[in-house]
């Protein structure tokens, strides 16, 4: 293994230790294993980084929400959460795209509601996460994009 570059002792929140903040209840990128270790392809990204800038991991649970107020309160050195990049978080935190994904919803079995895209859920009860794209979407905050094929 080749050490890419070493950080210097000040620009850490600890010494000679990668701080990474993560939110540990996302499957299956992070979150805690049986024993309560960190784990998942964000916690192994993670691991990968320090291992080459010579350095020793450190995972601080923090909610994904808290992440930003975190890193700017120089807690942690960076973030590795399922973060959705926007307009207003990029105001206050550099993003680095690294992992994307799409988004899905669940119907009862046999979709008796015949919901086949987004704009099918008009009129529907439907829950979400607090403080997600999709409660943003829900608020009006983000768009929902174009039906595929259409």
């Amino acid at each position: 293994m080749i050490v890419a570059s070493r950080s210097p002792a000040d620009q850490l929140v600890v010494a000679r230790t990668l701080t990474v903040c993560s939110d540990l209840t996302n499957q299956p990128q992070a979150f805690s294993n049986v024993s309560g270790n960190p784990t998942g392809s964000d916690i192994d990204l993670a691991n990968e980084i320090a291992t080459r800038l010579g350095l020793r991991l450190s995972v601080q649970n923090v909610a994904s929400a808290n992440e930003p107020r975190r890193l700017a309160a120089k807690q942690c050195d960076i973030s590795m959460s399922a973060q959705a990049i926007t307009s207003t978080q990029l105001l206050k935190v550099d993003m680095i795209p690294y992992f994307q994904s799409g988004q899905t919803f669940l119907v009862a079995k046999g979709n008796p509601g015949a919901i086949t895209w987004a704009y099918s859920l008009c009129k529907q009860t439907i829950a979400v996460t607090k403080g997600t794209i999709e409660a943003s979407h829900l608020a009006g905050v983000a768009t929902i994009q174009a039906r595929p094929g259409g």
